[in-house]
């Protein structure tokens, strides 16, 4: 019953503050209707409303990946979206998340897309500090699982 959780809503104050320093000219939310477990609510979403009405950070700012699952899915998602919209991919793309999740995204996220996906979805992950983590999009995001109809 909850739109958007306190952790989700200061991992959102996160990563406004680093687009408030010019670390970023965008921001993409990645998540989907999974937490907790058949909400109404899509937790990408959300995180843009809280961004735009509580954050003052202007709409065209913020992009949506509505899609994911769990953090594997995240990366994927964006990867592709980078490529999409023809973002530079040269550039490092700037994960901010909260300590445990940078946590496990740098020393358990590469064995778990390849368990999950089959490849992985990224190139040069990279932990910044506590909370920063970077990567690089990789073209083997375009692989389309046909047998999950969640794969966008």
């Amino acid at each position: 019953g909850v739109a958007l959780d306190p952790k989700g809503a200061a991992r959102c104050r996160e990563g406004v503050e680093r687009y408030k320093k010019g670390l970023a000219p965008f921001i993409i939310v990645s998540g989907g209707n999974v937490h907790p477990f058949k909400t109404p609510y899509n937790e990408a979403v959300e995180m843009k409303k809280y961004i735009v009405s509580e954050l003052g950070v202007p709409e065209h700012v913020v992009m949506i990946e509505p899609d994911a699952r769990h953090t594997t899915t995240n990366l994927r998602n964006t990867s592709r979206m980078i490529y999409h919209f023809n973002m530079p991919v040269e550039k490092p793309v700037l994960i901010v998340t909260d300590e445990s999740q940078s946590t496990y995204i740098v020393n358990r996220m590469t064995a778990t897309a390849k368990r999950d996906l089959g490849y992985v979805p990224y190139r040069d992950l990279k932990k910044l500090s506590s909370v920063e983590t970077s990567f690089y999009p990789s073209w083997t995001s375009f692989q389309v699982d046909p047998l999950d109809p969640l794969d966008p």
